[in-house]
């Protein structure tokens, strides 16, 4: 095989035309004539085929052999080198307009992937794995923003709350072992002049019921009913869940690498998330069941639950849902009461 190119000496830019004669395992380069370079083919060291740029094929001697014959290249390495065939298969690979659009459909699949699954994965790992007094930390920060931003002072009466706060001290007294601290809280919400019927759970135990909700409640069971509900946000960490996951990449970045700066931003977040009543369907159906559970353990019918889900989304059990500031981003309303509604069939007929 004869290969027509160029030689250029070790430390020289002079360029000669020259040939490549291959001779089964052997090689030599001729100019002119004359044999300037000899040798194995397994000595040599050969640029890689990259579109159909010039191929360098270079001596011990650092002498250098430079051609665009690069199919007879190929066929060189593919007879001699076991490794040649790999570097040919390479370069169709890479020059393969399907393969590149299948590597092209494969990276954004990958990405999606990550940002369906891959980071709330990581994000939940990281909110179940922070600390207590981290949770604390971003918890009390958050209080004071709601405090400072969106709560009022309650008008409750002491004797009403003092009555709230038992029953709420019964339903806690399931959940001793879980270690953490629950506290009740009361406070006054408006928007746009109107009261605002709510209820919110803060990462470290705390929960908030607004005065109009405690004026919606026409049974004491129906705030054990919410109360359960929030409490579920807190045994399943919801809410951190949910605000790493907004905030995923600085924050999981940063308690990889051991920097809690990350944390600020947690703190800042929550409130918002808590005021926009941002909890992922699935994680108001985790709450709604754990609800359901443990009042049905309690002796408590689970249609107090429906009824009171269907007051504040402004619904009928039966009906479609209506838009509510409180339940604006759950899941369907009639539909969470109407699953209410199902347990508490299931609940009486257990208890006949």
């Amino acid at each position: 095989m004869n290969i027509p190119g160029h030689w250029f000496e070790a430390g020289s830019a002079a360029r000669y035309d020259a040939t490549l004669v291959v001779d089964a395992e052997r090689c030599r380069v001729e100019v002119d004539g004359q044999i300037v370079a000899t040798g194995d083919i397994t000595e040599l060291r050969i640029s890689d085929r990259v579109g159909n740029i010039a191929r360098h094929l270079h001596w011990p001697d650092n002498g250098k052999f430079e051609t665009l014959q690069n199919d007879a290249i190929d066929q060189m390495l593919r007879a001699n080198q076991p490794q040649g065939s790999a570097t040919v298969l390479i370069w169709r690979l890479e020059s393969s307009w399907v393969v590149a659009i299948a590597a092209l459909f494969l990276v954004v699949g990958a990405l999606f992937a990550g940002y369906k699954w891959g980071i709330p994965a990581a994000a939940d790992r990281v909110a179940l794995s922070l600390p207590a007094p981290v949770t604390e930390t971003i918890s009390e920060g958050a209080m004071a923003t709601l405090d400072n931003w969106i709560f009022e002072q309650s008008e409750l009466s002491a004797d009403e709350q003092t009555r709230i706060r038992d029953q709420f001290s019964a339903l806690t007294e399931r959940f001793s072992d879980s270690g953490v601290n629950y506290r009740l809280h009361f406070r006054k919400m408006t928007m746009n002049e109107e009261p605002v019927p709510n209820a919110m759970a803060l990462p470290n135990g705390e929960i908030v019921v607004t005065d109009a909700f405690v004026e919606l409640v026409e049974h004491p069971a129906e705030i054990s009913a919410v109360l359960l509900h929030e409490i579920g946000h807190v045994e399943e960490r919801h809410g951190l869940r949910q605000v790493v996951r907004a905030s995923a990449l600085s924050v999981i970045a940063g308690m990889t690498l051991g920097n809690m700066s990350g944390v600020g931003e947690l703190v800042s977040g929550v409130p918002v998330f808590l005021a926009q009543s941002s909890y992922s369907r699935e994680h108001e159906t985790s709450a709604d069941a754990f609800a359901f559970d443990h009042m049905m353990d309690a002796g408590i019918d689970p249609i107090h639950f429906a009824n009171i889900i269907a007051r504040l989304g402004g619904v009928d059990a039966d009906a479609e849902p209506a838009r509510n500031n409180y339940l604006a981003s759950h899941p369907s309303t009639a539909n969470r009461a109407r699953r209410a509604a199902e347990l508490s069939r299931q609940f009486n007929n257990r208890s006949e």
